[in-house]
C-alpha cells in the first residue's frame, strides 16, 4: 500500500471513529448534566466538523492525486475551500436542525409544555435551573 492510500484510510478512519466514539456520548453526557441543548448542539456541530477535517483532507488529497499533480497552490485553495465549508456548517447547522425539527418557543396558552418538561426534568434528576429565556414570576 502506498503512502497516499495509507493517508486516505487513516484520515477517514480517524474522522469516523472519533466522531462516533466521542461526539454522541459527549452530547448525551453534557445534556444529562443540565447544559443548554442549543449550546451543546452548537458545540457538537463544531466538534464534529473539526473531527471531519482529517477525513475531508484525505479524500481531497486522493482526488487531487487522481486529477493531477498536487501543487502547493492547489492544496492551499483546497484547504481554503474546506475551511469555508467548515465555517458555513458551523454557522448554519444549529438553525437547520431547529428548522427541520420545527422547534419553537411555547406560545401563550402553552405554558403547560414548559411545566411538563420541568416535571420530567425534576423526576429524572437534572439540575434545577430555569430554562433559557423562561419568564420569571
Amino acid at each position: 500500500m502506498d503512502l497516499l492510500s495509507t493517508l486516505v484510510i487513516a484520515g477517514m478512519a480517524a474522522s469516523v471513529l472519533s466522531g462516533v466514539l466521542l461526539v454522541g456520548p459527549l452530547v448525551y453526557w453534557l445534556i444529562s448534566r443540565g447544559y443548554s441543548v442549543s449550546r451543546v448542539v452548537r458545540g457538537a456541530t463544531f466538534l464534529a466538523a473539526l473531527l471531519a477535517i482529517p477525513g475531508l483532507l484525505a479524500v481531497a488529497l486522493f482526488a487531487l492525486a487522481i486529477f493531477g499533480p498536487v501543487s502547493p497552490a492547489r492544496l492551499a485553495s483546497l484547504v481554503a475551500i474546506l475551511l469555508a465549508l467548515f465555517v458555513v456548517q458551523y454557522l448554519v447547522a444549529p438553525y437547520l436542525v431547529l428548522y427541520t425539527s420545527r422547534a419553537r418557543r411555547p406560545g401563550v396558552g402553552e405554558e403547560w409544555v414548559v411545566e411538563l418538561f420541568e416535571e420530567v426534568k425534576r423526576s429524572s434528576g437534572y439540575p434545577q435551573r430555569p430554562p433559557k429565556g423562561a419568564r420569571q414570576g
